[in-house]
């Protein structure tokens, strides 16, 4: 190795007084003989060799090649044994031109080109700054914390563009993989069923009652939030009245083809603003609003309010106080008055009206046999809902089926083995598995809780949602946000 070091042929040649000795020190004639690679072992050699006469500034020859010691360089780039230390970039294209750091082994950017972080790309391509950090041209981003600044990178002057903005109502100014964005406020879902209760906080337990009930309203102190309002009364073990009220509107019944707006019926579809929707699609009727509030009851009295995350904190009412914590959900008058089921919807009852039954009708709700208990358990009913490979069995490891076995044995005992208690209690399970995107297999079949669907339209169960063309806005939304089960075209 040392002949070819002081070999006058050899590019290393003008650097004989670097001491060689010391750089070889480190790779023996043992390290040499014991690897299968020697070259490789060598070039590490002659390439701590080259940067120490490189920074002892003394000049040397181009001593790698095609078949010895190659180096494979990135795109629009090429190997140069003593290139720049100071490369062009996108922010100073002539750096090299006032460089005095000693040249160096590296990859440069081919003519015509510079470095745009770790990339070679055209000077023409190259971004923009702005407040010190780069942006590619043509990028869109924000400049601020708030939101409030959005910028481009103009392709042509290579400056920034910016202007006033904020994010949108169901929005909020945050980071999102690492970057400033406007990022969607997620839904949350409540679901209320005659007398089985899954708040925001999926604290879920059971009201019997006849009496009004406020289900949803807005209570917090927060700004910017639209006033909300919910109301229910149970006419009937199965069936539910609702009046939903929000701003200056409101609308009752559950009814497909029709509601009920300020006391005026009104034929479905119907528009009560600008940013607020009322239609029917097979077994629901829906209300869809821009701001963070989603509402659909079923035909089978099954209630769904889907509301913005921008809301938590902010509501009351027997939907909870949307804070994610379980533990705390049956409060009235503030986190510390922990209530029990019967007394969180006394707390919440609305209105007067001396009529109504708190709690089962008769003073008692009624209790199963042993026998009852047995055949409601079976596989053939409630049990259904555990079977281990049944049609819920995807579900289970997102939504603990527990309690709504233990509500659909209850709901069995109440109404006597009635089949539409047990169809109205698997198809709870079945909303609100399809509400964590969980996959549920048939378990309707002809003569067993199959639903009547109008003509040109079949039953169909997704949690995916749906296109709705809406003539009346001149656009189309994405909603609901799970079909459920439904009847489609």
């Amino acid at each position: 190795m040392h002949e070819y070091i002081w070999s006058p042929q050899n590019p290393l040649y003008l650097c004989l007084e670097v001491n060689y000795a010391k750089i070889s020190a480190a790779v023996s004639l043992f390290d040499l003989c014991s690897t299968d690679d020697t070259q490789k072992v060598l070039c590490l050699v002659l390439e701590a060799y080259a940067a120490a006469c490189q920074n002892a500034q003394i000049q040397i020859g181009e001593w790698r090649n095609s078949t010895f010691c190659p180096v494979s360089c990135p795109l629009n780039s090429h190997y140069k044994s003593c290139g720049s230390a100071c490369p062009a970039t996108c922010e100073d294209p002539f750096s090299a031109r006032s460089c005095i750091l000693a040249c160096l082994e590296t990859c440069q950017c081919d003519p015509g080109f510079v470095l745009d972080g770790d990339t070679c790309v055209p000077l023409s391509q190259c971004g923009c700054t702005h407040n010190g950090y780069r942006y590619h041209i043509n990028q869109i981003f924000w400049a601020d914390e708030g939101c409030t600044e959005k910028c481009v990178c103009d392709p042509h002057t290579h400056q920034t563009q910016c202007h006033l903005d904020y994010c949108g109502p169901n929005e909020y100014c945050g980071l999102q993989y690492g970057v400033r964005s406007c990022v969607p406020h997620h839904q949350q879902t409540y679901m209320y069923t005659g007398h089985h209760i899954v708040p925001f906080d999926q604290h879920d337990h059971d009201l019997h009652g006849t009496c009004h009930y406020q289900l949803l309203g807005i209570c917090g102190q927060k700004q910017g939030l639209d006033a909300i309002q919910v109301y229910v009364q149970t006419v009937g073990h199965l069936e539910s009245a609702l009046n939903v009220l929000q701003c200056e509107w409101c609308a009752c019944g559950k009814n497909t083809e029709s509601t009920e707006v300020d006391g005026v019926k009104r034929n479905m579809l119907y528009l009560f603003s600008p940013t607020t929707l009322a239609f029917s699609l097979g077994l629901h009727t829906y209300i869809y609003t821009d701001n963070g509030f989603e509402f659909s009851l079923s035909k089978e009295g099954i209630v769904s309010i889907s509301l913005s995350s921008k809301y938590a904190n902010a509501t009351c009412g027997l939907c909870g106080n949307f804070n994610s914590d379980p533990a705390n959900e049956l409060t009235a008058n503030g986190p510390e008055e922990h209530l029990s089921p019967e007394h969180f919807g006394k707390a919440w009852r609305s209105g007067q009206n001396p009529w109504c039954v708190e709690g089962c009708l008769g003073g008692s709700c009624p209790k199963c046999s042993s026998e009852r208990l047995a055949r409601f358990s079976d596989l053939e009913a409630c049990g259904k809902i555990l079977e281990v490979n049944g049609p819920f069995r995807n579900c289970h490891g997102k939504v603990d089926p527990s309690s709504f076995y233990k509500h659909c044995i209850s709901d069995l005992c109440l109404h006597r083995g009635l089949q539409p208690a047990l169809c109205h209690s698997q198809a709870e399970y079945t909303a609100v598995c399809l509400s964590y995107k969980a996959t549920v297999y048939a378990w309707r079949s002809p003569g067993f809780c199959y639903p009547s669907c109008p003509s040109s339209t079949s039953y169909s169960m997704s949690s995916a949602s749906i296109p709705l063309c809406l003539g009346c806005k001149n656009n189309t939304v994405e909603m609901p946000p799970n079909v459920g089960e439904n009847c489609l075209c």
